[in-house]
């Protein structure tokens, strides 16, 4: 499942839902089941479009699954079909998205270290800790 891959339908790539939803939690730094359902309702809202199959690649050809149908049902939730979303949405939808959103102390520590130090923090040698950690106090 090199890149989420699944097959290539309509003119577009289609990967996993549930390699989609695992982006999904790595960018905004959440919870896999929080993503899950975040990402059920980017498709109910059509923001993320999805097709279904009857078997484990596109070789059949698949259906596009209708926003409507995810306000009614649990679609990713049945075992019987393979679920895809397109690439092309996802990606689109990510790049949109903020990764200050996970928030909290470490997030804020990085923000920071990457505006004094462009090109990478400086080893313990050139710039001791203790100095390090008093600017970013001061600068936080």
């Amino acid at each position: 499942m090199k890149d989420g891959y699944v097959g290539y339908w309509d003119r577009e790539e289609w990967v996993y839902f549930h390699w989609a939803a695992s982006e999904i939690s790595d960018k905004l730094a959440i919870p896999s089941r929080s993503a899950k359902a975040h990402l059920r309702k980017l498709c109910a809202s059509g923001e993320i479009r999805a097709i279904s199959s009857a078997e484990s690649d596109l070789l059949e050809e698949p259906e596009p699954i209708p926003p409507s149908r995810w306000r009614d049902e649990d679609i990713a939730a049945s075992w019987r079909l393979l679920i895809a979303v397109s690439r092309n949405d996802l990606r689109n939808w990510l790049s949109h998205q903020s990764t200050s959103a996970a928030g909290g102390k470490q997030s804020r520590i990085t923000r920071l270290l990457a505006e004094m130090y462009p090109r990478g923090v400086p080893t313990r040698a050139d710039c001791p800790r203790e100095g390090l950690r008093a600017t970013l106090v001061r600068r936080d």
